[in-house]
């Protein structure tokens, strides 16, 4: 066949559309899906009640506590744990947050103390991720009211969890030895008095109860 130069300059301009097209295509299956994580995140939203045990190892004086590479325990501290109830709304775009958490802690058993002191409430927000397989990440920042004008932050709080198929039941861990800052604020200001710092490990079950 004999090729006139239209048809040829016809056929070098389809050639130089199919090579781009193509080019855009391999360029556009290397890039990733933006909108995955936000559709796995949709998939959890509502209101979920829990109830955790935390249990820590927090520093007695504001230093540092622990080894920032190895978590070795670096000063004087005390052990405690916590029973902590409450309300947790995943909001369904990857952020939660938690208000009026009822916090109980339970001491060392030393002569003259109150060894299981409850009233402290809290409140928290953060993020989560959701992944294909139910698994689920969150972290959080916390922060509670103390007498005296006085504020409480703690972070940062890292938790593990598994939903179940029916998104009704979430179990959470938090057992990857994050060390935690818990600082203490007055009168409004962002600059705490003292800090100190703590390790912790914890479980609990959190319950769909609507929208």
């Amino acid at each position: 066949m004999t090729l006139t130069r239209k048809t040829t300059l016809t056929l070098a301009a389809t050639l130089l559309c199919l090579g781009t097209f193509s080019t855009n295509f391999s360029h556009a299956e290397t890039l990733p899906d933006l909108s995955l994580q936000a559709k796995l995140n949709s998939t959890l939203r509502g209101n979920f009640a829990f109830t955790a045990w935390r249990s820590c190892v927090q520093s007695k004086s504001p230093i540092a506590g622990f080894d920032p590479v190895t978590h070795e325990l670096l000063a004087d501290a005390e052990a405690m744990s916590f029973v902590e109830s409450g309300i947790v709304r995943f909001n369904g775009d990857g952020t939660l947050k938690a208000d009026d958490i009822r916090v109980t802690m339970v001491g060392a058993p030393v002569i003259g103390t109150v060894p299981v002191q409850a009233g402290l409430k809290s409140s928290c927000q953060g993020t989560y991720a959701v992944n294909s397989d139910r698994s689920c990440s969150v972290k959080m920042t916390c922060s509670a009211q103390l007498p005296d004008n006085m504020m409480m932050t703690m972070n940062p709080f890292h938790y593990n969890g598994t939903i179940d198929m029916l998104y009704k039941t979430i179990a959470m861990t938090e057992s990857d030895g994050t060390i935690q800052k818990i600082s203490f604020s007055q009168n409004g200001s962002p600059t705490p008095i003292y800090s100190l710092e703590r390790v912790c490990a914890s479980s609990g079950t959190l319950i769909n109860i609507g929208k």
